[in-house]
């Protein structure tokens, strides 16, 4: 519950220890809107550029190495995403707000 007592959904929100974020109801139907029109397809599109990012900031990675781990970040931020989504339609669907928070 927030402190309105409204339902509230919790998703993971960032690695820092310090950062967290209370949507409410009507921000989560904005969210929504914005994520219906992200299409995970087109990320395939940024991975050379994100291996050029790696390669210039991390010199002490291969090229091997920095393959692998940009492909992990993808499939990670696939499978992130879908449940992101699912999260805020959910809180529209219900009219709850979404808090993301740390909690790995």
């Amino acid at each position: 519950m927030d402190d309105l007592g409204n339902p509230v959904i919790r998703t993971l929100g960032t690695r820092e220890r310090d950062c967290c974020e209370y949507n409410p109801p009507t921000t989560c139907i904005s969210i929504l809107e914005a994520l219906q029109h992200v299409d995970p397809s087109t990320w395939d599109a940024h991975v050379s550029s994100r291996c050029s990012l790696f390669r210039r900031h991390c010199s002490y990675m291969d090229a091997g190495e920095v393959s692998e781990r940009v492909s992990q970040e993808l499939a990670a931020a696939r499978e992130v995403f879908a449940i992101l989504l699912k999260a805020y339609e959910k809180a529209v669907e219900k009219e709850w707000g979404v808090s993301c928070e740390y909690s790995l």
